[in-house]
């Protein structure tokens, strides 16, 4: 969460620590380790992640740790443009506000792979199109919804920050009640299983920690999802079911029926 900013001062000298507590009770102390700011990790000074135009240095406040989807600060958390994890209907994901295009490509950095967007979650289809989705995509598809099956549908170039050129993305409607409370306050949110590339996902906070750290604006812990399996990815081709990925919904490619 972005909670103030720090002027640039180019006679600084690089190592020297600076006290912004005196500039804003939140803040915490920084080492200024070279002269370009843009988007390195501070996590052993306690700062979460910093990135800049210079000459103003944007200055993250510390990692939260959440206990359920239902805490009153994590609305704001998302809509100022945090960053985190948070327990879905299937495994943890890392996620962010989908209309803050600052705030979804950071999920993307965070992941260490900005090639391969991840996953559209919205409480409702009128959510999807107010984000840009055409209407007429969403509507021939939201037959799987609510449910673990993410349907990939096109994209304009408006939305490009989400799609990462791909001109299409999953998106789907989760089956999962206290999530779904939230999207109806933050929106949707751009979401991809929290591990990094090629690597088992995390089924505990405490091993998504292990992996991000405080490079995380927050956590929610939704305790053990080892039995969670991830979501069913599949795309329509003129009147057939493609499955891109299994999941937890099993689909008969031939027939469409939900197995």
């Amino acid at each position: 969460m972005v909670i103030g900013f720090l002027r640039y001062d180019k006679r600084m000298a690089a190592g020297q620590r600076i006290d912004v507590q005196k500039c804003q009770g939140e803040f915490v102390l920084i080492n200024l380790l070279g002269w370009d700011f843009t988007a390195y990790d501070l996590a052993e000074y306690g700062i979460l992640h910093t990135s800049s135009i210079q000459p103003w240095v944007k200055i993250y406040g510390m990692t939260k740790i959440l206990n359920t989807l239902n805490d009153g600060t994590l609305t704001g958390l998302l809509k100022s443009g945090a960053v985190g994890v948070l327990p879905t209907d299937t495994v943890y994901g890392l996620v962010a506000c989908a209309s803050l295009p600052e705030a979804a490509s950071r999920v993307l950095e965070v992941k260490g792979r900005p090639y391969k967007p991840g996953t559209l979650i919205a409480a409702d289809a009128d959510q999807l199109i107010d984000l840009g989705i055409k209407a007429r995509y969403i509507k021939a598809v939201e037959q799987f919804w609510p449910g673990a099956i993410s349907v990939v549908v096109p994209m304009g170039p408006e939305l490009d920050y989400l799609h990462s050129g791909a001109y299409s993305l999953p998106i789907r409607i989760p089956d999962h009640l206290e999530l779904l409370k939230l999207l109806q306050n933050t929106g949707p949110l751009i979401t991809t299983s929290a591990n990094l590339p090629d690597q088992p996902t995390a089924v505990t906070v405490a091993e998504v920690q292990e992996i991000f750290g405080a490079k995380l604006d927050f956590y929610v812990d939704g305790g053990d999802l080892s039995n969670r399996p991830p979501s069913t990815i599949i795309r329509m081709v003129d009147d057939a079911i493609e499955v891109l990925r299994d999941g937890a919904v099993k689909i008969d490619e031939e027939t469409g029926r939900i197995l």
